[in-house]
């Protein structure tokens, strides 16, 4: 196995974590000793990897995850649409560009776009979660090119990162430009958690990306952007690794979340970049 960060075979195992989130088994991280990325060990085929996101995914339903309370979820996720759409405009004019989002999920972010600066839009997932956007199953399915590709929460579940982000190259235009936004390691909420630790999603998350690793992967194109920027709410990571995303357990999370909210100032679950396609 090499690291799927930057291709390294110095490897090293480094802890075993239990299925998270309704998957059972016990599964291998390898730590890449030349740029730190954590690496799981496995072999899925599509069928097994669909399992891990089917119907039974809390993450997938809102309203069966959490009950009456799935307003405030609901509200949360139209946050992080628009955070996201914040983050985009201060590196370009979203107006009329065409946008390729990997690992679209619902396609919010998406339809967003496309109502608001008539942006052609277009997403990848295994899983169609929305009629109203063109979306494939494979990035190798595309052969056209964009002024924006968004991989939000995406890298860490693809097993061949390296691949991706080459195809991801080749179709951005000119000037174009990519953002990944991903879990990191090391970061607090791991030395907290550990093996145990909601970023690590065992075995839904193939790598947890070091900066160094982050940028190993990007290494063809120029950084404009490195942050801890998170468009997710900061305690969510906190959240999934104490309780269990269900309704009865709602009101807690959100006390907890008050009572984290000193620790979160010191926030790097999640680190971002930006990158330009060198011309």
């Amino acid at each position: 196995m090499n690291c799927r960060a930057c291709n390294s075979n110095n490897l090293l195992f480094y802890f075993s974590s239990k299925g998270q989130l309704g998957v059972n088994g016990n599964y291998d991280f390898y730590i890449c000793k030349d740029c730190k990325s954590l690496n799981l060990k496995a072999n899925f085929k599509l069928n097994e990897i669909l399992k891990f996101y089917d119907e039974n995914y809390p993450l997938f339903d809102i309203k069966r995850t959490w009950g009456r309370y799935y307003k405030f979820v609901e509200l949360e996720l139209k946050n992080v649409v628009i955070r996201r759409v914040k983050f985009l405009k201060k590196f370009i004019n979203l107006k009329n560009l065409k946008v390729l989002d990997v690992g679209c999920g619902d396609g919010k972010f998406l339809e967003f776009l496309k109502r608001q600066y008539n942006c052609y839009v277009v997403g990848v997932d295994i899983v169609k979660l929305n009629e109203n956007i063109k979306i494939h199953n494979n990035i190798n399915e595309i052969d056209e090119n964009f002024d924006i590709i968004t991989l939000w929460h995406y890298i860490e579940h693809d097993e061949n990162p390296i691949k991706t982000i080459e195809k991801c190259y080749n179709l951005l235009n000119k000037n174009g430009i990519i953002i990944i936004e991903t879990p990191k390691f090391p970061s607090n909420g791991f030395k907290i958690f550990k093996n145990n630790w909601a970023g690590i999603h065992t075995p839904r998350h193939f790598t947890i990306f070091s900066k160094e690793g982050l940028f190993s992967l990007v290494k063809n194109f120029g950084i404009i952007h490195y942050s801890n920027f998170t468009s997710f709410d900061r305690f969510l990571l906190y959240g999934l690794t104490i309780l269990e995303p269900k309704e009865k357990n709602f009101i807690i999370w959100l006390l907890l979340s008050f009572v984290f909210r000193p620790f979160l100032l010191f926030f790097n679950d999640i680190h971002t970049v930006v990158v330009k396609k060198h011309v």
